[in-house]
């Protein structure tokens, strides 16, 4: 339900993402972006599915402008830590690492800037 509920929103979308707010106040935001990846971390088991919906998600977050540290912690807490390194195109040699930690090591002022607002 989440990810059809979450499709259409996405394809309700106006075409010009600067105005957006003002031809329909009905399109993804941050906030829903964050949200999208709670429901794909607590419903979906690991595996194919749940890297790829999460994957999905975090791309058309960041080519939205959306991005923020509650994504980034969203999808820290629900891949790998390779599969998030993969995602944010951060090394992981350039942070430390301590999986058992919940927190982010990652944020946003450290990703392109295009990526959020």
């Amino acid at each position: 339900i989440a990810v059809k509920a979450f499709q259409e929103l996405r394809a309700a979308t106006a075409l010009e993402p600067d105005d957006s707010c003002i031809i329909d106040p009905y399109h993804p935001d941050s906030f829903t972006y964050a949200f999208m990846l709670k429901c794909c971390n607590n419903l979906l088991g690991e595996g194919n599915l749940h890297m790829k919906v999460a994957s999905q998600t975090f791309k058309a977050c960041c080519s939205a402008g959306y991005l923020n540290d509650a994504v980034l912690d969203r999808l820290w807490n629900g891949v790998s830590p390779d599969q998030f390194f993969d995602l944010v195109d951060v090394g992981a040699e350039r942070v430390s690492i301590e999986r058992h930690s919940r927190e982010c090591p990652v944020r946003v002022s450290e990703l392109p800037s295009a990526w959020s607002r």
